[in-house]
């Protein structure tokens, strides 16, 4: 995972990709406006934290996601045993989700076993998730905001075949 990390916003690598957000500057991400005009695309650059900490705020490639989720499918950065007691759910969430030791662990609706984890900002988003009976593994970022992203997600997955 070379391309991962906490940069301070004014060492940021290039081609950092910037974020695009239709949330107004001071405001937090909520539905759309109901019977408005959505309001224009602006950059996030301003809501940036100056550098990421435990609420997010990191910067990765769908590249380096991939690999971490291979090496953890892996056992290369746990053994077998310790892998599952990171992943396993542990306390019930939303819906059939249950939270484990920073992942989310779910059943879908066809019975499929998804494990991930997710965050989101104005004009930032991104997803891993990781199927561990099938080996498939989803991984998304994106530089707008979450919805649009969800979307995508939601679509690949539903397309996986369960085995």
């Amino acid at each position: 995972m070379n391309s991962t990390d906490n940069y301070p916003v004014s060492e940021l690598p290039p081609k950092t990709a910037i974020g695009y957000t239709r949330v107004p500057p001071g405001e937090r991400l909520s539905g759309h406006p109901v019977g408005g005009q959505l309001p224009p695309l602006r950059p996030n650059t301003d809501s940036l934290p100056y550098r990421g900490g435990p609420a997010g705020g990191g910067y990765s490639t769908v590249g380096d996601l991939i690999r971490f989720a291979t090496a953890l499918r892996e056992n290369k950065l746990l053994d077998e045993e310790h892998t599952e007691l990171l992943i396993a759910g542990k306390v019930a969430s939303m819906g059939s989700s249950r939270y484990a030791y920073g992942f989310s662990d779910e059943l879908s609706g066809d019975g499929v076993r998804v494990v991930g984890h997710n965050g989101g900002a104005p004009g930032i988003y991104g997803q891993l998730l990781i199927f561990p009976d099938s080996g498939y593994v989803v991984a998304v970022l994106a530089n707008r905001d979450p919805q649009g992203a969800i979307g995508v997600i939601q679509s690949i997955s539903s397309r996986l075949p369960a085995k």
